[in-house]
């Protein structure tokens, strides 16, 4: 390949080298500096275009340069006397010098860009292991805290102590939101945020929505209400994990600022011309904002003025986060309100119709349609995860289901068991050493004998999980989210299989 390029420059040198004879042998001045400035355009080209490789270079221009002095050779006696040759060649050589020269700084400054690219690509893949490793070694303690204080709160014997319990439990929360809306702001800072695509319900999002926020609305008395416009189409394509986290940013800000009332989500579909867009609401009945702060809100650690902010409830990014998130999504998030009667936060994304996923989804809960649930006791669920404070947390929930467990402290170690015993389920960590959770994955379907057997992965983070675990769980582990979790994977299996 190198062979033929040089031989390629070589011959495009021929061009201008016959150019430079036929123009030359006209042998007046104005020719002369015709024939002078191709040269120079020439090497310019040259520089601009072949210093990648300098031989490259060298082979295209050198020619040409030969040419341009061979035929120096056709010109008129009269107007290149022998007495003004040094003068001739000594500009050639100081042009030929000075093409030389400017063709190794322009190769040098690309190769330095090219080294910076690679630097700015290494440190974007160091940036990534480290947001990975922090997510990883902060949710594995958050998971034995939250885990503890929500077998405490089930255990506790009176008030003091159920008071206590729930305590730690909102405070492990509080810390996992911190945490959550801190590395989101740093990957959407960075540039490492990725958007999915891909099949999605969208009645499925809102219902899932309310479920987060309904004790907490119903707390405060409040009414907690969804509508799904009948004429939105059942499967949509986007990413399902953004989407409720853009709108549950929307409803816990308000349920947090609204004291009494209701809080609406609403998602409908308008048409634009040839355009289809999908419009979600979240309507309070809060006390409003000004309209000097409308867009400050949206600003990063930018918060109300009022008694939840005085409280220290959020820290500031979830709406700066859940705008920087529709952007990513091709769409925007505005707000709108007024003193006394509430707020309403619009968020506007493309609507794209999807077809079915492959596999049914048995978790949707609309109206006249129930959640596919079936009890869990029974069930033979395998655990892998090399932090024992993990294993035991996940071993308590399930044990208060009746589920029949058995740990494993490796991945090596899982595989051991899982031939030599049958299982219902594998609840398998992603990162552990040796044989992570990716490879337990890829052993498991490469066996048959194993191949069936549904797996559920338990990660420290909620994106980048490798394709093929039938489910994903992010920790900190919440007891009703991991039912939930297993009754999707099995009943999603069992659905698969029937159809």
């Amino acid at each position: 390949m190198f062979a033929w390029c040089m031989v390629v420059c070589a011959v495009e040198s021929i061009f201008p080298a016959l150019g430079f004879i036929g123009l030359l042998r006209q042998g007046d001045v104005f020719t002369f500096l015709i024939a002078f400035s191709v040269l120079w355009l020439w090497s310019m080209h040259s520089i601009t275009i072949r210093t990648f490789h300098f031989g490259f270079f060298c082979t295209t221009v050198i020619p040409a340069f030969a040419a341009f002095v061979f035929a120096t050779s056709f010109l008129d006696p009269e107007f290149l006397s022998p007495s003004k040759w040094p003068l001739f060649y000594c500009i050639i050589a100081m042009l030929l010098a000075f093409v030389l020269s400017s063709g190794w700084v322009a190769r040098r400054i690309k190769l330095e860009a090219l080294e910076d690219r690679a630097r700015a690509s290494a440190a974007a893949t160091e940036r990534d292991r480290f947001f990975a490793m922090i997510s990883h070694e902060i949710r594995t303690p958050l998971n034995g805290i939250l885990g503890t204080g929500q077998m405490l709160v089930r255990d506790a014997v009176s008030d003091i102590e159920r008071e206590r319990a729930e305590t730690i439990t909102v405070s492990g929360q509080a810390m996992q939101s911190l945490l959550d809306d801190l590395l989101d702001q740093a990957k959407i800072a960075a540039g490492q945020f990725r958007i999915r695509a891909e099949p999605m319900s969208l009645e499925d999002a809102v219902h899932q929505v309310r479920g987060l926020f309904a004790d907490s609305a119903s707390s405060k008395g409040l009414l907690l209400d969804t509508h799904v416009a009948p004429d939105l189409p059942e499967w949509i394509t986007g990413d399902p994990l953004r989407l409720r986290q853009i709108m549950s940013n929307l409803v816990s800000n308000a349920v947090k600022h609204t004291e009494r009332g209701s809080v609406r989500i609403e998602a409908r579909r308008v048409v634009e011309g040839r355009r289809e867009r999908l419009i979600v609401t979240v309507t309070d009945t809060g006390p409003g904002i000004s309209p000097d702060a409308l867009e400050e809100i949206f600003l990063p650690y930018s918060q109300l003025e009022d008694g939840a902010s005085v409280l220290g409830l959020g820290t500031g990014l979830g709406l700066a986060i859940a705008r920087d998130l529709a952007r990513l999504m091709d769409g925007e998030l505005t707000a709108s309100s007024t003193i006394g009667s509430g707020s309403v936060f619009t968020l506007v994304l493309p609507l794209v119709i999807a077809d079915a996923p492959a596999m049914p989804a048995v978790h949707r809960k609309a109206e006249g349609r129930e959640r596919v649930k079936t009890s869990l006791k029974g069930l033979r669920v395998l655990v892998v995860d090399d932090t024992m404070v993990n294993r035991r947390i996940v071993d308590a929930f399930l044990s208060i289901a009746g589920v029949e467990v058995t740990d494993a402290a490796s991945g090596a170690a899982a595989l051991e068991i899982l031939r030599q015993r049958r299982f219902d389920l594998v609840l398998t960590d992603l990162h552990m050493p040796r044989l992570d959770g990716a490879g337990l994955l890829k052993a498991i379907r490469a066996d048959p004998r194993l191949a069936a057997i549904p797996v559920l992965c338990l990660s420290g983070q909620r994106d980048g999980v490798p394709e093929g675990f039938d489910g994903h769980l992010t920790k900190p582990v919440d007891r009703e989210a991991l039912y939930a979790a297993i009754h999707e994977t099995m009943g999603s299996r069992n659905a698969f299989r029937a159809a």
